[in-house]
């Protein structure tokens, strides 16, 4: 499995990887309930300090946190079986004060957080 990035959904800032040639970007992972999971360094792999974007994605849409469920909610489910819109962490730089519902999710990164100079 390659790479995988986003950008910051309040100043559309690239989110580099440990092992990128770049600094790293501390972000807070918002959830849908304006919890912060603040993060110092990204994985690469969807592991922002060891909190899993995708089991965070599992977890708030009504699961227990597995990964495998919240990559099956972030790529291939528009809806949870209540109905609902599938909802994703939205990941902003440390000094945003937007809550959860004042922000767009957080786009893909066509970096993927490391091929910046390719």
């Amino acid at each position: 499995m390659g790479f995988c990035s986003w950008r910051t959904s309040d100043t559309n800032q690239s989110i580099p990887n440990e092992h990128s040639n770049r600094p790293n970007l501390p972000v807070k992972l918002l959830d849908d309930t304006d919890n912060a999971i603040i993060a110092h360094s990204y994985d690469g792999y969807g592991r922002f300090d060891g909190v899993d974007f995708y089991a965070l994605t599992d977890t708030m849409n009504g699961g227990e946190g597995d990964r495998d469920s919240g990559l099956r909610f972030a790529f291939e489910m528009k809806k949870r079986a209540d109905g609902e819109p599938v909802v994703l962490p939205k990941i902003v730089t440390l000094n945003c004060e937007k809550s959860y519902s004042e922000l767009p999710d957080s786009p893909s990164c066509e970096y993927q957080g490391y091929f910046y100079d390719f």
